[in-house]
């Protein structure tokens, strides 16, 4: 709905009409900036907008959490789920595939 929007209003900007009198003359422009130009603009902003952390790094710093309050969300629980999980996974790694297993 939002590029629906966008899109009418710069048909407008640029003065292209469907209706007779009809006028396409800078359709060609309007098509090279919405179609090579702002795409292009995403990728200095991909600098901009995404931090420069690890994926498995906090975004908000300790000292910033106790300025704004706490987020509920406790590093050293998350630490401990990923470890339970890399136990089992090595554990299962370390198990012969084709082993009888004793009963």
């Amino acid at each position: 709905v939002v590029s629906s929007q966008i899109g009418i209003v710069a048909t407008q900007y640029a003065g292209i009409k469907t209706q007779v009198p009809c006028n396409f003359d800078n359709l060609n422009v309007l098509v090279g900036v919405c179609h090579c130009l702002l795409p292009l603009l995403a990728i200095p902003l991909t600098f901009i907008l995404i931090p420069n952390k690890k994926m498995t790094d906090s975004i908000i710093t300790p000292e910033e959490d106790l300025q704004t309050g706490s987020s509920g969300y406790d590093d050293e629980s998350a630490d401990e789920g990923i470890r339970d999980i890399r136990d089992t996974e090595l554990g299962m790694l370390t198990e012969p595939l084709n082993s009888p297993k004793a009963e």
